[in-house]
């Protein structure tokens, strides 16, 4: 449960978006989102290298085995498990906990 400090800080966050956007016209906001893309786009130029497809899914065939693990469970805990499962959970009465159970093990194997 959130203290009243917290519910003040959420509260000016929101008022601080709220005023922001309002006061931004639809052609600044369109612009700001075309400039982040063009900055990803000079971003990934400056540092992809020599990269292709393949190593791009493979990584060069150099990988090292913890590398390559971490990645698969940072994939696993996407920001959709901890914003979407709790409610499911308690929707389908913790059914879902078999498979966490079976992410641990997996893990464990890995």
């Amino acid at each position: 449960m959130k203290n009243i400090d917290e519910e003040k800080t959420d509260v000016r966050i929101l008022d601080f978006l709220r005023v922001t956007l309002i006061c931004m016209s639809a052609s600044e906001i369109v612009a700001y989102i075309i400039g982040y893309f063009v900055l990803l786009v000079i971003v990934s130029r400056l540092t992809s290298g020599r990269g292709d497809n393949e190593s791009f899914f493979l990584g060069g065939r150099s990988a090292n085995w913890m590398t390559v693990s971490f990645g698969m469970i940072g994939a696993s805990l996407s920001g959709v498990t901890f914003l979407s499962v709790p409610g499911w959970v308690e929707g389908s009465s913790f059914s879902y906990m078999q498979m966490v159970y079976g992410y641990l093990l997996g893990y464990l194997v890995i």
